[in-house]
């Protein structure tokens, strides 16, 4: 493969239909000739799989070609050899199990080396999940540590620019919850996990130096779904000195339901039998989903086609996407068109979320920040 970038072949769908499409989550996609209701559900016409294909559409809908993700082949070495030198805890060695895992995974494979760099080739599925999260394939890239992703480099002649959704989760939350405190929160730019740690007496469990770390364990933990059991175990993990109960876990959902009286009430609604919530209501599911799915199945929904949204947008601006991570997504920007691909892409993705979304919270939506050059 050349080291020229490859854009994306997309169809001349409308941009909005299209990113709706690409959002279809797995369970939907393989039950497109059982649906009628996509129209009620997703604000989408009633696309057949045949007429998607008609009009373009890859029937498997893996329309996303990743650009070549370019690594120093020294900084894999030196990583690897970091991890494997260093002591570890047992409870940390799952953890640099799966780091290890991704290095050794590019050391045996048989990789392209062009100037000292790894040229990796990665494809991306945009509906093998059944939130609709794209996930990698041929290479999974998805799981490089973020230490690798810091040296990643881009082509001749072009910059490596990354596109972040701040608060990803706390704005899906704010907006599919309509809770008025944290909506107002995030319009005015607070700090909500210092709130959180304070107004649900973390501070008071684990001290003015950890709390807005629990808080933030917490929350997330909440967000995507957890138990009790499990919102337990999050906190239990802030300090090992550190010991959470389950009445001290009881009392802070409390005190988190007082501070966000919508929210946990929406993450009840969730659970039911016969369909999920998604950004433009309730959709049939299809297939089993655990009880924790379905809570977190909004939000990660939600996040999925915003990041999709961005890749849609930052391709149409002459951005190159090449990698997607929750609500990451790296392009690669020629060299000199920067400023205003950055400056572009923040007021089309404000315009679009505020025609789809009129009450999502926008304020600081996007950090975009170009990656410098690391040595290696």
């Amino acid at each position: 493969m050349g080291t020229e970038p490859i854009q994306f072949n997309y169809t001349n769908l409308p941009l909005i239909t299209m990113t709706k499409i690409l959002m279809l989550p797995q369970f939907m996609v393989n039950h497109l000739d059982l649906i009628d209701n996509v129209d009620s559900a997703l604000s989408l016409p009633i696309y057949r799989r045949q007429a998607l294909i008609e009009q373009g559409v890859q029937p498997a809908f893996t329309v996303l070609r990743s650009q070549d993700i370019r690594l120093p082949v020294n900084a894999v070495l030196n990583y690897k050899s970091l991890l494997t030198d260093q002591y570890w805890p047992s409870d940390e060695e799952a953890h640099l199990s799966r780091k290890l895992q991704f290095t050794d995974s590019l050391l045996r494979r048989t990789i392209p080396v062009e100037d000292g760099n790894f040229v990796i080739t990665s494809h991306w599925n945009s509906y093998e999940t059944y939130t609709g999260r794209s996930s990698a394939y041929n290479v999974a890239v998805q799981a490089m540590p973020r230490k690798l992703r810091a040296q990643m480099v881009p082509p001749n002649g072009f910059d490596l620019v990354k596109v972040d959704i701040s608060s990803a989760e706390l704005r899906a939350a704010a907006y599919l919850t309509r809770d008025h405190e944290l909506l107002s929160m995030l319009s005015r730019g607070d700090d909500v996990h210092s709130a959180v740690a304070h107004g649900a007496g973390l501070v008071e469990l684990f001290g003015a130096e950890l709390a807005r770390q629990a808080a933030k364990k917490f929350t997330f933990s909440l967000l995507y779904g957890a138990s009790d059991y499990g919102l337990q175990s999050s906190l239990n993990e802030v300090s090992t000195s550190i010991s959470v109960d389950a009445d001290a876990v009881a009392l802070v959902k409390h005190n988190f339901q007082v501070m966000f009286p919508t929210l946990i009430q929406h993450f009840v609604d969730s659970v039911r039998p016969d369909s999920i919530q998604g950004p433009w209501g309730r959709i049939p599911t299809f297939i089993d989903l655990r009880p924790s799915q379905r809570r977190a199945y909004p939000n990660q929904m939600t996040i999925a086609f915003l990041s999709k949204l961005i890749m849609r947008l930052g391709n149409d601006l002459g951005g190159l996407p090449m990698f997607f991570l929750h609500d990451e997504v790296d392009f690669y920007v020629p060299v000199g068109a920067t400023p205003q691909f950055i400056d572009q892409l923040v007021k089309q993705v404000t315009q679009v979320v505020t025609e789809l979304y009129p009450s999502f919270p926008l304020r600081n939506l996007l950090k975009i920040t170009k990656q410098e050059s690391v040595n290696s």
